[in-house]
């Protein structure tokens, strides 16, 4: 009876070490869990959209986990994005000019003008967080919430900001205020060169001749004249702020 019992006390120590042996080598639910990046979550896009080219190019992306660069990347990868008409016409292709984008649809304003939406996406599509730099439906420093500074504050005209590539550029259009309420059109800071007294300021935007460009504004140093209006603020994201 004795050997019985001994027996039986050994079975049940080797089965519970067999047991937490296993249970050690089962890793942490959280270890586990997938957390896809917003480029590999198709629940952020239309059909559409993923039917059309410029999916294809976004998922070609090369994804750096250096925001100011990706937030660059993929304003890139969407250059020659035509807008539609309908909410069925968002692959890019569509020559329209309703003001209906996939960036528009992301944000939830289809139907409107885009410019800010897409500054907006890319920085979605980039992982920066916003609390770095906020989603926007218009030319607004306060509702982007970054830093931000006017053009008299830049080293162009006589202060110490320097723009740089993935900051935000506000412009307000010929015969408007130059205030928050009536800024008119964002773009995403590609590049700027000085030559003189002219500045060439290199942008990818978005709702620019019913599409997405790259191209160049000729800034005056003095007040910030573009010609057909004025660049009025730059928001500087702090791209830095998480280390990520």
């Amino acid at each position: 009876m004795k050997k019985a019992v001994s027996f039986l006390l050994v079975l049940m120590l080797a089965l519970n070490s067999v047991i937490s042996v296993c249970a050690a080598k089962e890793p942490p639910v959280s270890e586990t869990e997938t957390v896809l990046s917003p480029i590999e979550n198709s629940e952020n896009f239309s059909m559409e959209y993923m039917a059309g080219p410029y999916y294809q190019t976004l998922k070609d992306t090369i994804i750096l986990n250096d925001y100011r660069a990706d937030i660059l990347a993929i304003a890139v990868s969407q250059i020659g994005y035509h807008e539609g008409d309908k909410e069925d016409e968002l692959d890019g292709c569509y020559i329209g000019n309703k003001d209906y984008s996939e960036y528009g649809r992301y944000l939830g304003s289809n139907g409107t003008a885009w410019c800010s939406e897409f500054a907006s996406w890319c920085a979605r599509m980039a992982n920066v967080p916003t609390s770095i730099l906020n989603n926007s439906y218009g030319a607004s420093v306060e509702v982007f919430g970054a830093p931000f500074y006017h053009w008299s504050q830049t080293v162009y005209a006589g202060g110490d900001f320097i723009p740089h590539p993935g900051d935000i550029v506000l412009f307000a259009w010929t015969g408007k205020v130059h205030t928050d309420k009536y800024l008119s059109h964002t773009a995403i800071v590609y590049n700027v060169s000085v030559n003189d007294n002219e500045i060439t300021l290199t942008v990818v935007d978005g709702n620019s001749g019913n599409c997405v460009r790259m191209h160049d504004y000729k800034v005056n140093v003095a007040d910030g004249n573009t010609g057909n209006g004025h660049v009025v603020y730059f928001i500087a994201p702090d791209y830095e702020q998480i280390n990520h």
